[in-house]
């Protein structure tokens, strides 16, 4: 009776941990997100400013060789022989506000092309913060789910969340925001779904007109292919059948099919962690479909904040995790970021990061796949005061304030620029 009691006690904690933790990264994220809804366009140099905390001498893409294929894709987009180079960046709430993405996405596109704006989802009506530049509205209800949650209720698909519609008819209204002075407009939309149902009628409205979806081979992707680029629509089921199921949406791809460039995608969850991933239904098939070139992961953070962590459960997941991608993207190039340094109740630097980081590292080097010790050149262990004290870190000794998130991205961005000019 007393191992029961301490059992329950074990499983009411760790779900009060998680539900905090989640707690806290929605509040972060509730203050870094700007009311503005178009930012002013950055500087593209990358020394503008400079940090003496940050080891820029260490900025370098570890296992660079893993690139090659990734590379070769950039080469062949500059030399016009193909359309889209294709980026999938998987992770956690450091990666869901998009701050990080959004200015790799920027500054990508800006040197090789823009090719739309890539994976978004309903984030308003799943409960949870969206990027700056994406809206969602619908008068309708919806259930939600993300991967952080217990099983049961919709399946999961591409994004890491999923919403249900709760009756046969919908509609959700969505459209784009600027970001970097810039609003990319979309004429090709693709609805990652739970298999639809044959007996529902999909459109896509628009101000002029109203489309109707592709034949489609896969069941999980209903396309739409619009007549000229809009930067708004309404995705509605129609049925006449009340008694016909509800539908699960996983994602949407937004892509400008009449530019070349960079389509650059990102799939972060609120707390999640390599585990969380792992159990998504549709996750691996989706992306499958997504065909991405360069596949970037940075997880390990929420690993790393529970009190039980070890190195080993953590490299059970992700090996799990890497081999089924692998086995699922043979033709993608992996890039593994190592977790940020982060601290415990603001007090001192987390025990835990550093062996999370160094397992992350060993699985990048056993996988054959390249590194990028975020970890390192932020400036190791107690490096995160400084970025608190330069504005860069969040309160939470945890998460970045945007111009820390942005700062990661220029840092990313030259190490990964650089690597493809020595490819060259």
């Amino acid at each position: 009776m007393k191992n029961l009691l301490f059992l329950f006690s074990l499983v009411l904690a760790f779900i009060s941990c998680s539900q905090h933790r989640e707690k806290d990264a929605r509040q972060a994220t509730k203050v870094l997100i700007s009311q503005i809804d178009s930012l002013p366009k950055p500087v593209l140099s990358m020394d503008s400013i400079q940090y003496d905390f940050v080891a820029y001498d260490k900025n370098r893409i570890q296992q660079t060789e893993a690139l090659a294929p990734f590379f070769q894709q950039l080469k062949k987009l500059e030399a016009g022989e193909i359309q889209q180079v294709r980026i999938a960046h998987i992770g956690d709430s450091h990666i869901q506000a998009d701050f990080l993405p959004g200015k790799m996405r920027y500054l990508l596109q800006e040197q090789f092309g823009n090719a739309g704006r890539g994976l978004v989802f309903p984030y308003q009506q799943a409960g949870t913060h969206s990027p700056i530049d994406f809206k969602s509205e619908s008068e309708e209800d919806f259930e939600a789910k993300r991967s952080v949650f217990k099983k049961g209720g919709p399946s999961i698909g591409i994004s890491g969340m999923s919403i249900q519609s709760k009756t046969p008819n919908f509609d959700i209204y969505f459209y784009l925001k600027k970001r970097y002075g810039q609003l990319t407009p979309f004429d090709r939309l693709s609805i990652f779904v739970e298999p639809a149902e044959l007996n529902k009628q999909m459109v896509l409205q628009t101000e002029k007109q109203e489309i109707a979806p592709l034949p489609s081979s896969n069941p999980n992707q209903i396309i739409f292919q619009l007549p000229e680029p809009r930067t708004a629509a309404t995705f509605s089921t129609k049925t006449k059948s009340y008694s016909a199921n509800t539908m699960t949406i996983h994602g949407c791809l937004l892509e400008n099919s009449r530019e070349a460039g960079i389509l650059y995608n990102m799939m972060g969850v609120n707390g999640t962690t390599y585990f969380h991933f792992n159990r998504c239904e549709y996750f691996l098939p989706e992306l499958k479909l997504l065909k991405p070139d360069l596949i970037i992961i940075s997880l390990g953070t929420n690993e790393a904040l529970t009190s039980n962590f070890t190195t080993a459960a953590l490299r059970r997941e992700a090996d799990k995790f890497l081999a089924q991608l692998q086995e699922s993207c043979p033709q993608s190039s992996i890039l593994i970021t190592t977790l940020p340094e982060a601290w415990q109740r603001k007090q001192r630097p987390n025990p835990h990061i550093e062996p999370a980081r160094q397992a992350l590292k060993d699985l990048a080097t056993d996988f054959k796949a390249a590194g990028w010790d975020l970890y390192e050149v932020m400036g190791g262990q107690g490096a995160m005061q400084d970025w608190v004290k330069n504005q860069l870190g969040y309160v939470d000794y945890i998460h970045f304030t945007q111009a820390g998130y942005e700062l990661q991205a220029d840092l990313l961005y030259t190490a990964l620029m650089k690597a493809y000019h020595e490819y060259r």
